[in-house]
């Protein structure tokens, strides 16, 4: 795997202004590719601020400078964005019913998310996600990215296996399904020995790390990588 760590930002143990300024450099300088997250105007963002709390983007994301400027006036510790895409993603609330009736699901990418626990090693990690990929391609699911975390793992981010194919109105009635089509390839997966986060898979309401951006917990960036950097043994 190539190197993923050639942007790395000082975390300081405490949040400080030069801190806040190292993070608001990066983002002013480093412009985020976000094609890796279309449809774009349908996803939900959020932020994890200095002081742990979370912040709701309040409007459509629908370009790059867009959600620079947000980036620039925050300057998050964390960013995430959402797996599903929404009509209305900036007023997406919790599973409950009055928040589910007011929103609507478009479609849900399929994610795994493949993290080192215990005593595994990334690089143990680094062939779990190779493994899934080649899973995935057997069963003809297209994986759009597969992203270093900037920690202890990876992520494999897959188009919606079923998008259109879910003709459910109801808001509720269509998320319960989105789920129930996740829980059967999760365990089609877990019978091929493949170990993941399987929260993660079937939550139709998951955020995930937006690549491009800096993991706090280590100030690497998640980094998308080709299926050659990915493979490559190199160190």
């Amino acid at each position: 795997m190539r190197e993923t760590n050639e942007v790395k930002i000082s975390m300081d143990s405490v949040f400080s202004p030069l801190l806040r300024s190292r993070i608001k450099f990066y983002y002013k300088s480093n412009p985020i590719d976000l094609g890796v997250v279309s449809p774009l105007k349908f996803r939900h963002f959020r932020f994890r601020l200095e002081d742990g709390s979370f912040y709701k983007v309040k409007c459509k994301i629908r370009n790059s400078r867009g959600l620079r400027e947000y980036l620039v006036r925050k300057a998050p510790l964390d960013v995430y964005y959402s797996t599903a895409c929404w009509l209305n993603p900036h007023a997406l609330g919790s599973r409950v019913e009055k928040d589910v009736l007011k929103n609507l699901m478009i479609s849900c990418d399929l994610v795994f998310d493949i993290d080192c626990g215990g005593e595994i090693e990334l690089e143990d990690t680094r062939q779990q996600a190779i493994a899934m990929n080649k899973f995935l391609e057997s069963k003809g699911i297209n994986v759009r990215y597969s992203a270093f975390s900037g920690s202890k793992g990876f992520h494999v981010v897959c188009d919606d296996p079923w998008n259109g194919e879910i003709s459910e109105e109801n808001p509720r009635k269509r998320e319960t399904e989105a789920i129930a089509r996740r829980k059967r390839i999760v365990q089609e997966a877990k019978q091929e020995g493949m170990v993941f986060d399987e929260k993660v898979t079937v939550d139709t309401r998951r955020v995930i790390r937006l690549p491009g951006t800096i993991n706090s917990k280590t100030g690497f960036v998640c980094t998308v990588l080709s299926k050659k950097e990915l493979e490559s043994d190199r160190k």
